[in-house]
């Protein structure tokens, strides 16, 4: 019985793009920040909808707690406050040099960080 092991088909396989040798031996070109971003996401959970950037902090907690709340209960910005919001109480608090969700005091995995995207000088 062949080997069906994907790593052993790498090389037989054809592959869509060559590939090209990385001069390693050469200076990269200079960098400089170009963005700064908030990226969200859910610990233990990547598949989480509310993975993004935002490139305020205040966005990127209004989103997060949004989608927190719609995945947990189904709840959405624009659906009717009065007949199903959710009685929860949602802060942020700062750990690690990371924003972290709180619902009710507790920690809901959800996280935010700041993060920088480079580009050539």
């Amino acid at each position: 019985m062949p080997d069906r092991h994907p790593a052993n088909h790498l090389a037989t396989e054809p592959h869509p793009f060559p590939p090209v040798a990385v001069d390693y031996r050469t200076r990269p070109p200079a960098l400089t920040r170009t963005v700064q971003a908030w990226r969200t996401w859910r610990e233990e959970d990547p598949s989480w909808e509310g993975r993004r950037y935002c490139t305020s902090l205040d966005a990127a907690k209004a989103h997060a707690a949004a989608d927190y709340i719609g995945s947990e209960y189904s709840w959405y910005p624009g659906d009717d406050p009065d007949d199903e919001a959710p009685q929860t109480v949602l802060t942020w608090t700062e750990r690690y040099g990371r924003w972290c969700l709180l619902e009710n005091g507790l920690d809901t995995g959800v996280r935010i960080a700041q993060s920088i995207v480079w580009g050539p000088a």
